[in-house]
């Protein structure tokens, strides 16, 4: 309505109703038309409009690697924080097989000074994401944060012209967030990487508030299921972490490709090492992101008082990112260190002991204790924590809900020394075998491989080496 308003204001009443009298008087003709021509039909509109490489694009030659193009809430790059690690890792090893192009967001402009580092794309192009406040959301219906953070109108351009380019035979979105710039009528084949269902997020949110804030949490929760169901039935296949957050989305909309491929670790670059002396226990993330600092405060507050009776001498080491006030002032308090963010983690986790992951939100694979099992360090996590991982309790972990439970798991491994040593073996066999980037690269190479031969792709006769492989 605001449409034709608007061009009737614009173009007058004579232009306005001749046009649609015109156009009305010949539906009927087109549409017959459609009907006894079908055969010439065979092209549809969308795929002239989105440059579809299926039709215009020439025959690959011999040894051509087929074009992906990646759009990225974030800059790939190492030692940021676990979906930007995992975007890098991946990438980097799937250039060797494909011809990478990265669109990405930045915060700031040392963020974007890191793209300088993705020597294994063919372009790399990075926007400082800034907001929108100018982003028309109607009733609010859609997550306010998506439409003010991630609508940056530039950036809305450039995901349009550069799909449109007829460029690339594969586009895969990173962050459900980024869902939001794909443009309409689209047929080269795009994926999405949902890399923390926000469902199934949200609804555990619901359970902390109270009162009002309750109602509210169940208002963010609809606008995020109305969104997000609907953000992922326009991909062709959408990625998760874990089996749970398959089944969450699967569970309101059966007919959605949804394939489960965990996150990884770089097991050449993270190694063990011994350990040192001293009762201390670490946490690594990125703090802003509102479960880290939930599980901190949870730490500091309610777990380190019944350990510390236990072990006086117990020390806390937070580590990462962007850490926010609440963490900085955690900081302040006796035996609890906050050190930002640093080049490396693995000097900061070998000096502990224990490596801690009392997470009671967010969805999603936590990276963070894969990392922790490839640098030789046991691991005491709660249920939500430990969600997506391929483990046994009490063999590769300690699974410990609630404050008493978990201060009680991280006293028992500060003083059993063997214990530690059996669950630092076990967990390395698991983490090298199963968690390896090698291993989750290549069940990613596979279903790229898969969507360019489902969807018609100019490759799809392309000897790809197809292998009996099953993605997880």
């Amino acid at each position: 309505p605001r449409n034709l308003a608007r061009d009737f204001l614009r173009e007058g009443f004579r232009v306005f109703f001749g046009t649609w009298r015109r156009v009305l008087k010949q539906a009927g003709a087109v549409r017959a038309y459609r009907r006894r021509k079908d055969g010439l039909n065979r092209v549809p509109d969308e795929a002239i409009l989105s440059l579809d490489r299926r039709f215009h694009a020439p025959v690959p030659g011999p040894g051509e690697k087929p074009r992906v193009l990646v759009v990225s809430a974030y800059v790939p790059r190492a030692g940021y924080h676990a979906g930007a690690q995992r975007i890098n890792n991946a990438l980097r090893r799937l250039s060797r097989t494909w011809r990478i192009s990265v669109l990405a967001f930045a915060e700031t402009e040392e963020e974007k000074k890191a793209a300088e580092g993705l020597d294994y794309c063919e372009d790399v192009e990075v926007v400082i994401r800034g907001q929108s406040p100018w982003e028309p959301n109607p009733f609010g219906l859609n997550p306010p944060a998506v439409v003010k953070e991630y609508a940056n109108p530039i950036m809305k351009e450039k995901v349009r012209r550069w799909i449109c380019s007829g460029r690339f035979d594969l586009v895969q979105f990173e962050y459900l967030s980024m869902a939001y710039l794909l443009p309409p009528h689209i047929t080269v084949p795009c994926l999405l990487t949902d890399h923390e269902v926000q469902v199934l997020n949200f609804k555990r949110h619901i359970s902390f508030e109270r009162g009002l804030g309750k109602l509210f949490a169940l208002l963010g929760w609809m606008k995020m299921l109305r969104f997000e169901i609907a953000a992922c039935r326009r991909f062709r296949k959408v990625i998760v972490m874990t089996r749970e957050d398959a089944n969450a989305l699967l569970s309101y909309d059966p007919s959605l490709s949804v394939v489960v491929n965990n996150t990884g670790v770089d097991t050449f670059d993270l190694r063990p090492a011994p350990e040192t002396e001293g009762n201390g226990i670490c946490f690594v993330g990125f703090f802003r992101h509102r479960p880290n600092v939930d599980a901190m405060l949870f730490m500091a507050d309610e777990i380190l008082p019944l350990v510390r009776k236990e072990a006086p001498d117990v020390t806390l080491t937070i580590i990462g990112s962007s850490p926010s006030p609440e963490i900085l002032a955690l900081g302040e308090r006796p035996g609890i260190e906050v050190t930002g963010r640093v080049e490396r983690i693995a000097p900061y986790v070998h000096k502990s002991k224990v490596y801690v992951v009392p997470l009671r939100e967010g969805a999603g694979i936590r990276g963070k204790i894969l990392e922790a099992w490839a640098m030789g360090r046991p691991v005491v996590s709660t249920s939500v924590g430990a969600a997506g991982l391929n483990f046994v309790p009490g063999k590769h972990l300690l699974l410990a809900d609630g404050a008493e439970a978990f201060a009680r798991a991280v006293i028992r491994l500060l003083r059993d020394g063997a214990l530690r040593r059996k669950m630092v073996h076990e967990a390395l066999k698991l983490v090298r075998t199963q968690y390896s980037w090698e291993v989750k690269a290549e069940e990613l190479d596979l279903l790229w491989m898969e969507t360019l031969a489902e969807s018609g792709s100019r490759f799809q006769g392309y000897p790809w080496r197809l292998k009996d492989r099953v993605v997880s």
